[in-house]
C-alpha cells in the first residue's frame, strides 16, 4: 500500500517537473518576410513568408549515465516540444495552412536541436518546389547557392534507384533538413556528419499525435529517410516507449539560432522583385487588355446604335415614299372615277355649250326671196 503511494507520488512529482519544463520553443521571426510579417488572412499575397518554431537546449549529462539522454527521454522531450509549439500563441495566429504539423529533435552531442518542418510561399532549400502553383516552374533538383554544403551532398546523393525523384518528397522543408540546417549555422558549418547523431519525429495533426518516422519511409519516393541515412543519423525506433515517468536531464540553458542568412535575404529579396515586376507588367497588360475590351465593346455599341439610327430612318423614308405613292394612286382614282360619272351623267354627250368653231376663210351667205 506504502509503495503503490509512494509511486504515485513520484509520478506526480515527475509529471510537475515535465509539465514545468521549458525548451524555448519559438517562431524564427527571422524567415517571416512578407510586407507586414504578420500571420493571418489577408496577407497571402506577401509571397515570401515562411513559418518555422526551434530552439537548441543544452543538456547537463549526469555523470553516470552512459548516455546524455536515452531514446525514450528523446521521444518525451520532442513530444513534449510539439506541444510547446502549438500552444504558443504566434503558432495559433498564424493561417492554419501554414502551420508546421511535426516537430523534429536532433541530438549531437549534449545539444538538441528543435525544429519544426517549414511551411511558406517558397521552398527554402530548393530553387523551385516539386510541385509548384499554377503557371510556375517545377523544381529538378537545382539546391539554392547559400543551402550548408554537408546538406547539398546529402541531397544530393539521397537519389539512387528505383527511387529517382530528382527533389526530396517535401522540398527538404522537415525537421530533420531545419535542424541539421541550424546545427551547421550555430557551429560556423562544422561538420555534422560522424558526430552519432540521434533523432525523432513527432507529428500533431487532426488525425495524430504520435511519434513519426522520417518522410519518405516505405514510400515509392524518397525523403528524409534517404537523407537521414546519407547524413549519418540514427533514427530513433518510433516503437520505443516514451519516458513519461523520468526527468528529462536538467537544461543548462536554451537558444535561437536564426535560420535566415544575409545572403538568403538577398535571394528572396530579388524574388520578391522580380514578382513585383512581374505583378506590375500583369497589372499594366489586364489593365490594357480591359481598355482595349472596353473600348471594342464601346466601338461595337456605336456602331449598332448607328446601325439602328439608320435602319430607323431608312424605315422612316420607306413608309414616307409609300405614303406619298398611295396618296398619289388614290387621287388618280379619285380623277378617274369622277371623270366617269361627269360622262355617266351626259349620256355619253358631249357637254353643251361646246361648238366647233367655224372654219377660216368662209362666209355665211343668207339669201331672200
Amino acid at each position: 500500500m506504502i509503495t503503490h503511494k509512494v509511486l504515485t507520488l513520484l509520478f506526480l512529482v515527475f509529471a510537475l517537473a515535465f509539465a514545468e519544463l521549458d525548451l524555448g520553443i519559438k517562431e524564427d521571426m527571422s524567415v517571416r518576410l512578407g510586407k507586414t510579417k504578420e500571420g493571418g488572412k489577408g496577407n497571402d499575397n506577401d509571397g515570401d513568408r515562411q513559418y518555422v518554431w526551434s530552439s537548441i537546449v543544452k543538456l547537463n549529462k549526469d555523470k553516470e549515465a552512459k548516455e546524455v539522454i536515452t531514446d525514450s527521454q528523446m521521444i518525451a522531450l520532442v513530444h513534449h516540444a510539439s506541444d510547446e509549439m502549438n500552444a504558443d500563441a504566434d503558432f495559433k495566429a498564424a493561417p492554419a495552412a501554414l502551420q508546421p504539423s511535426v516537430m523534429t529533435a536532433l541530438l549531437v552531442g549534449d545539444e538538441v536541436y528543435l525544429a519544426s518542418s517549414m511551411k511558406g510561399d517558397y521552398s527554402f532549400i530548393y530553387e523551385h518546389n516539386a510541385k509548384p502553383k499554377k503557371g510556375k516552374k517545377a523544381g529538378t533538383g537545382e539546391i539554392r547557392a547559400h543551402v550548408p554544403e554537408e546538406i547539398k551532398t546529402a541531397l544530393g546523393k539521397a537519389k539512387e534507384p528505383p527511387r529517382e525523384n530528382d527533389q526530396h518528397k517535401n522540398d527538404a522543408s522537415c525537421g530533420e533538413v531545419m535542424a541539421s540546417y541550424t546545427y551547421l549555422l550555430k557551429n560556423h558549418g562544422a561538420k555534422l556528419q560522424g558526430q552519432n547523431a540521434r533523432t525523432i519525429a513527432w507529428i500533431h495533426d487532426k488525425s495524430k499525435n504520435q511519434a513519426y518516422d522520417p518522410c519518405g519511409t516505405g514510400d515509392k519516393v524518397w525523403g528524409c529517410d534517404a537523407f537521414c541515412t546519407k547524413m549519418g543519423f540514427k533514427v530513433i525506433d518510433t516503437k520505443t516507449p516514451e519516458d513519461k515517468q523520468e526527468n528529462i536531464p536538467g537544461i543548462s540553458k536554451h537558444s535561437q539560432q536564426e535560420l535566415m542568412t544575409p545572403a538568403l535575404q538577398k535571394e528572396v529579396a530579388e524574388i520578391r522583385d522580380t514578382r513585383e515586376r512581374k505583378k506590375e507588367a500583369e497589372k499594366k497588360k489586364k489593365e490594357a487588355e480591359e481598355k482595349k475590351k472596353k473600348e471594342a465593346e464601346e466601338k461595337k455599341k456605336k456602331e449598332a446604335e448607328e446601325k439602328k439610327k439608320k435602319e430607323a430612318e431608312e424605315k422612316k423614308k420607306k413608309e414616307a415614299e409609300e405614303k406619298k405613292k398611295k396618296e398619289e394612286e388614290e387621287k388618280k382614282k379619285k380623277e378617274e372615277e369622277e371623270k366617269k360619272k361627269k360622262n355617266k351623267g351626259n349620256g355619253g354627250k358631249k357637254t353643251p355649250g361646246v361648238s366647233k368653231p367655224a372654219a377660216q376663210g368662209k362666209r355665211e351667205v343668207t339669201w331672200q326671196a
